[in-house]
């Protein structure tokens, strides 16, 4: 794995979410030295970690690592990331309606073939 990309991808997504490396340390159990750490590409965090980093950003471990590209300008990524801000409490509500809408047009679909 090449630690600039990496590096690079953790920084922009904790900025995203305008969170300072010590909010995102605080949050997986670190300070904010291990995040600088990530950033400037002098360590990258173990599996475990990779899995915790890549659900809490709504990203893959293959995105995180250079593996693969997001479109940042998809109509998809940018409803997820939108997603993403609404509280715990309503997100279920909001999954629900997303479903539902997705197999109406699915079975709409289906009957028009």
């Amino acid at each position: 794995m090449e630690n600039k990309v990496f590096a690079e991808r953790i920084k922009k997504l904790r900025i995203e979410k305008k969170m300072t490396q010590q909010e995102l340390g605080s949050k997986f159990g670190l300070t904010s030295t291990g995040v600088s750490y990530w950033e400037s590409g002098k360590a990258i965090p173990n599996m475990e970690m990779m899995n915790k980093l890549s659900d809490f950003f709504g990203v893959t471990i293959d995105y995180l690592i250079g593996k693969n590209e997001i479109d940042e300008n998809d109509e998809g990524m940018i409803l997820f990331r939108k997603a993403e801000k609404v509280n715990e409490s309503d997100k279920q509500k909001m999954y629900n309606i997303i479903n539902s809408t997705i197999e109406a047009f699915l079975n709409n679909n289906n009957d028009n073939e």
